[in-house]
């Protein structure tokens, strides 16, 4: 949706949006990490960036700052904010998105914004697993690496490690390619061991999503056109009104078959409300719909 600027219509259309869902309980999630990347800030008036709150907050102050923005979300119709960010140090396309270089830093002020925003019921979510802060280039770009695993448990990976296991807090797989981790060209978004390594390892049993697939970053193992899955087609299955053609004479330039004049056949309301019942996968910027490894993650992005 781009960045809003009208706080009613915003309300009235995520409403729209819930009431007309196949779902229960949509997740509506909003990139909401303050300073440069805050989509409400027309809406809701600017906070500052991760690396401001940690210069001139304490953590109580993040507390604060998360319950009353927090609040303001959820009138709006948000269910889940992604942040904050919890990568150490500034690296590529982080920046002051970081709130430090430091992990026992982030760790407090990250748990700070988690905790503002689990109190007034949004899910919070920490990024980027399973650590930006020493990538080797921006993601939204260039396919990028981290150093190897085992350099990463001491420094990357603390925040992660210092996560409360709960329903409400969720985790965002960066389009990291991580030796040790994934397998070679792989991001840790696409890459099974990844997830095993935080379900098993780390144990977390929360709501695990990927960063925008839109990504140059996503281009080893996603579904786009240098995908090495756009490079294996599916085979087609003849189906059942092909196989009760009569066979014809092979012909060097097969012409084209005659287009039916028959009337398309009308489709009954139970047909109809079952087509549109019907989940779709969908790939935009706007949102992404996954299956991946049995688990499907649907959302909007406003």
């Amino acid at each position: 949706m781009g960045e809003p600027t009208d706080a009613e219509r915003l309300r009235t259309d995520l409403a729209a949006l819930r009431d007309g869902s196949p779902f229960a309980a949509p997740l509506v999630m909003v990139d909401e990490e303050g300073g440069r990347v805050q989509r409400l800030r027309q809406v809701l008036g600017p906070i500052p960036s991760a690396a401001d709150m940690a210069a001139t907050l304490t953590t109580d102050d993040v507390v604060a700052l998360a319950v009353e923005h927090g609040t303001a979300m959820s009138e709006l119709g948000i269910t889940v904010v992604l942040a904050p960010v919890v990568d150490v140090g500034a690296g590529p396309a982080i920046g002051d998105r970081s709130f430090s270089d430091d992990p026992d830093a982030v760790i407090r002020f990250g748990s700070a914004l988690l905790s503002g925003y689990r109190s007034v019921g949004l899910v919070a979510t920490a990024k980027h697993f399973p650590g930006h802060g020493s990538a080797s280039g921006d993601t939204h770009l260039v396919v990028a690496r981290t150093p190897p695993l085992d350099e990463l448990v001491g420094r990357d990976l603390l925040p992660f490690t210092a996560l409360p296991n709960a329903e409400d807090v969720a985790v965002m797989m960066s389009h990291l390619v991580v030796p040790g981790l994934t397998a070679e060209g792989t991001p840790a978004s696409l890459d099974a061991g990844a997830y095993d390594y935080l379900r098993t390892t780390l144990g977390f049993a929360g709501l695990v999503m990927t960063a925008a697939l839109d990504k140059a970053g996503a281009g080893e193992g996603g579904p786009g056109p240098t995908s090495s899955w756009s490079r294996s087609p599916r085979r087609r299955q003849p189906s059942r009104r092909s196989s009760r053609r009569t066979p014809t004479a092979p012909s060097p330039t097969p012409a084209s078959p005659p287009r039916s004049t028959a009337s398309p056949r009308r489709e009954t309301p139970a047909a109809e409300r079952l087509r549109r019942r019907r989940p779709c996968r969908r790939r935009s910027t706007r949102g992404t719909e996954r299956i991946r490894g049995g688990v499907v993650i649907r959302h909007v992005i406003v």
